[in-house]
C-alpha cells in the first residue's frame, strides 16, 4: 500500500485538477495564486500549471490532452508525470472548492520561536504516531461556522473582541474551538487558538473528534475502530493542510499573546480562557487585573486589526434566580469584560437544569451584546460525545 501523498500536495493536485476540468476554475486559481507557478512545492505541478497557463492566455481549449500536448511539444512530459499523472490530477480535482484550495497553496507558514505552538502539519506526525502506537498495543469577516449566528453578526469583524460564556461545562471551550476549526479548516483563515488548561493532545482529540465524528471517549482510550480510522485519515488530510497555530499547555500572558500573533500573521485569535491569562503586574484587586487583561486583548484586536474570541467565566448568581438564564450582568470578575467587548455570546443548554428537557440536545447561544446589530438567541444542537455545536436540523 502505498503512501498518501502528503497534504500539502493533495492541495495542489486538487487545484491543478479543477484547472484541467474549467475554464472558471483557471480564473479562480489565478485570481488567488498569479499566473506564475512558484507558488507550487512539487517541480511537476509547477510545468503542469505554467501549461495551464500557456494555454489559457493563448485563447485555446485546456484540458488534459492539450497540457500533454504542450508539454511534450517543450520537452517536459516525462518531469510532469506524463499522461497518466494528468488523468490523475483530473480524479483528484476539486471545483467547489477553488478559491480555498488555491489560498492554501499560496500559504506560508512563519517561523516560530515559541516551543509549544506548532503549525498543524508540524503537530499531526508525532499525534498520529500516538494514536497508530496505541492501535497496535487520530478579507471577508471569518466566518463562526453557524449559518445563523454568521447572519446575525455577519461573522468575526476585524478589530473586534468577542467573548464567549456559560455555566461551567455548558461548552464555552468546544464553541470556541468549533469556531477556530472553522476558520481555519473551511475558510483557510490563519487562525491562532491557545488553550491554557489543556494539552497540545487534550486539544487534538477534540478536534479531530468533532471533524471525523468519533466519540470523544473513544478518542481518549484509542478504541477506533477501522470505520473510525477511515473518518480519522480524511479528516487528518484536511486539519494538516489548514492554517491553523495551536498554543496549548501553559498559561501566557497578554505579550505573549501578541507576539504570537504578530509571528504567524493570524487572521483571527481565539483565546479559551481570559481570566486565565497571566496579568503583566500585579494590581490591588483581581477586577483591575482582569479589566487589564480585556482591554489588552481589545487593544490588540485593534492594532493588528483581526477579531479576537475568547472565553470568560460567570458566577454562579444565575443559578439562585428563578429564571436561570445567564445574563450580561453575570460575567465573573469585571465590568469592563461587558462593556469592552463587542459582541457577547451567552451558553444556555436547558438540560442542564432539566436532563428531562423536551429541548434535551439544543442549546441557546445568547447574543446579548452586539455592538453592530440587535441581540437575538440562536438555537444549535449540542453533540457533547462529538466535542462540537452544530446548526439545528432543517424543519
Amino acid at each position: 500500500m502505498t503512501d498518501p501523498p502528503h497534504p500539502a500536495v493533495q492541495v495542489e493536485r486538487a487545484v491543478l485538477g479543477a484547472t484541467l476540468l474549467s475554464k472558471d476554475s483557471i480564473e479562480a486559481a489565478a485570481h488567488i495564486m498569479g499566473a506564475g507557478p512558484e507558488c507550487f512545492s512539487e517541480p511537476a505541478h509547477q510545468l503542469i500549471y505554467a501549461s495551464v497557463m500557456r494555454l489559457y492566455e493563448r485563447g485555446e481549449p485546456v484540458d488534459a490532452i492539450a497540457v500533454h500536448n504542450d508539454l511534450i511539444a517543450r520537452e517536459e512530459s516525462e518531469q510532469a508525470g506524463g499522461a497518466i499523472y494528468l488523468h490523475e490530477l483530473t480524479e483528484a480535482a476539486d471545483t467547489k472548492n477553488v478559491e480555498r484550495n488555491a489560498r492554501q497553496v499560496i500559504f506560508t507558514p512563519a517561523p516560530i520561536a515559541s516551543e509549544h505552538a506548532q503549525w498543524m502539519f508540524d503537530a499531526l506526525p508525532g499525534y498520529l504516531d500516538l494514536l497508530e502506537g496505541t492501535r497496535k498495543a487520530p478579507r471577508p469577516n471569518a466566518l463562526t461556522g453557524f449559518q445563523d449566528l454568521d447572519k446575525l453578526t455577519t461573522g468575526l469583524e476585524p478589530g473586534t473582541l468577542t467573548v464567549i460564556s456559560g455555566r461551567p461545562s455548558a461548552g464555552k471551550s468546544t464553541l470556541l474551538g468549533n469556531i477556530a476549526c472553522s476558520s481555519a479548516l473551511r475558510h483557510a483563515v490563519p487562525t491562532m487558538w491557545i488553550d491554557q488548561e489543556s494539552s497540545h493532545r487534550q486539544v487534538l482529540d477534540r478536534i479531530f473528534s468533532a471533524e471525523a465524528r468519533v466519540p470523544l471517549h473513544v478518542m481518549r482510550i484509542r478504541t477506533m475502530t477501522d470505520a473510525d480510522w477511515a473518518r480519522l485519515a480524511v479528516a487528518m488530510g484536511r486539519v494538516a493542510s489548514s492554517p491553523l497555530l495551536l498554543q496549548a499547555g501553559r498559561r501566557v500572558d497578554i505579550l505573549q499573546v501578541r507576539q504570537l500573533a504578530e509571528e504567524s500573521g493570524a487572521e483571527l485569535v481565539a483565546v479559551d480562557g481570559l481570566q486565565s491569562l497571566k496579568p503583566r503586574r500585579d494590581r490591588e484587586t483581581r477586577e483591575r487585573e482582569v479589566s487589564d487583561i480585556t482591554r489588552a486583548l481589545k487593544d490588540l484586536a485593534l492594532e493588528l486589526n483581526v477579531p479576537v474570541v475568547a472565553t470568560a467565566h460567570l458566577n454562579r448568581a444565575p443559578l439562585q434566580r428563578f429564571d436561570p438564564s445567564p445574563t450580561l450582568d453575570d460575567l465573573r470578575e469585571s465590568d469592563l469584560i461587558a462593556h469592552l467587548a463587542d459582541t457577547v455570546i451567552l451558553i444556555d443548554r436547558p438540560d442542564m437544569r432539566d436532563p428531562e428537557s423536551p429541548r434535551a440536545g439544543e442549546a441557546d447561544l445568547m447574543v446579548v451584546k452586539h455592538r453592530n446589530g440587535f441581540p437575538r438567541d440562536v438555537t444549535v444542537a449540542f453533540q457533547g460525545h462529538y466535542s462540537r455545536f452544530v446548526d439545528m436540523a432543517p424543519g
